[in-house]
């Protein structure tokens, strides 16, 4: 048995069958606390459409984020921090995946908003368009590594369509901490 402080289990629980100790990784365990957002979307671009999907991260809130994007054919995504000159857009809606938890996230999010680019922090470019009778290739970029996004920040994800009728969707997941 280990003791691992007031308010914890004092036994770890062990599979019957066989007998491996289970356990949850700190990501997971943030979805059962309540803790744990996500946000997704779609939409089809046409040849240089873009679409900028900004979330504004509060002074007291540390989001761990990941955040990946797919395309029918080619695209370039570009994130800026920084972001600044914030207006209009549509606001988007943050889900909390333990849907039995009434919690919402603090981050602001908003879709296609005027805004004022920061600095390119990060960066993808995938898919291709129509090579003569070969039709357009997609993909998908993501990152492998959370990011802690910076305390009173906005940041902005940028998708660049390089052809026309480009399909393209995107997931943002994060958990966050005071």
């Amino acid at each position: 048995m280990t003791d691992f402080g007031p308010g914890h289990s004092t036994t770890l629980e062990v599979d019957d069958v066989t007998g491996a100790i289970m356990t949850v990784d700190y990501s997971h365990h943030e979805i059962h606390e309540g803790s744990h957002f996500f946000y997704s979307g779609y939409e089809t671009l046409a040849s240089g459409g873009t679409a900028d999907i900004v979330f504004t991260v509060p002074a007291a809130t540390y989001a761990h984020f990941l955040m990946s994007i797919a395309g029918t054919d080619a695209t370039t995504v570009d994130v800026y921090e920084g972001c600044s000159s914030v207006s209009g857009g549509t606001a988007g809606t943050a889900y909390n995946n333990n849907r039995n938890n009434s919690g919402t996230t603090t981050l602001t999010i908003l879709r296609n908003p005027t805004i004022t680019a920061g600095t390119a922090i990060d960066g993808y470019k995938f898919g291709q368009t129509g090579l003569g009778v070969n039709p357009g290739s997609g993909g998908g970029a993501s990152r492998e590594d959370e990011m802690i996004l910076k305390l009173s920040t906005t940041y902005m994800w940028r998708i660049v369509s390089g052809a026309a009728d480009n399909a393209i969707s995107w997931r943002a997941s994060w958990y966050e901490k005071s």
